[in-house]
């Protein structure tokens, strides 16, 4: 995706009402739309080669970000909506971060929250796989049909048959 597609899909998350209301509060949609135009400006002056504004002033602001994204995935149930969401905005972070910042401990903490979001929904579809099968597996293991029966009694006496050429 690219970085416009991004820009637009996090966009779209932070200014419609509802998609984010399942995961975050108001202030906290507040807080993070106005940090994201904050990166998304500077991204775009440092695409058009004009001069950045004061990192000293955004930089705890881009950090308190990406704790938020930390704090929910380690507490919260992830949803679909949130993994996408969050990976979009970690995304534009991460290359800020690259670009512009060059902060270590922004840089762990967007690392550690991708892994967190990304395999807790994969744990998640593997345990919600693993139940499907179990529940399979459980009614195909009382699934006895006649023709069971019939085998069983045609493979027991051709065991009978071969005991007896053996003796």
């Amino acid at each position: 995706m690219s970085y416009e597609e991004t820009k637009k899909q996090v966009l779209e998350y932070l200014t419609k009402p509802g998609l984010t209301n399942e995961f975050l509060n108001r202030n906290e949609v507040t807080s993070l739309r106005e940090t994201f135009l904050c990166i998304t400006n500077q991204l775009d002056k440092l695409n058009n080669n004009e001069s950045l504004d004061n990192l000293e002033d955004i930089l705890p602001r881009v950090l308190k970000a990406a704790k938020v994204f930390l704090t929910y995935s380690l507490y919260e149930p992830i949803s679909v909506n949130f993994k996408d969401f969050s990976d979009a905005y970690l995304t534009v972070i991460f290359n800020w971060n690259k670009e512009i910042a060059k902060s270590t401990d922004l840089d762990q903490t967007i690392t550690a929250s991708l892994h967190l979001i990304r395999m807790t929904l994969t744990v998640t579809e593997a345990l919600k796989a693993l139940q499907k099968l179990t529940s399979r597996a459980e009614k195909l293991s009382t699934f006895f049909p006649p023709a069971f029966s019939n085998s069983r009694h045609y493979l027991e006496s051709l065991d009978e048959i071969t005991k007896e050429k053996d003796v």
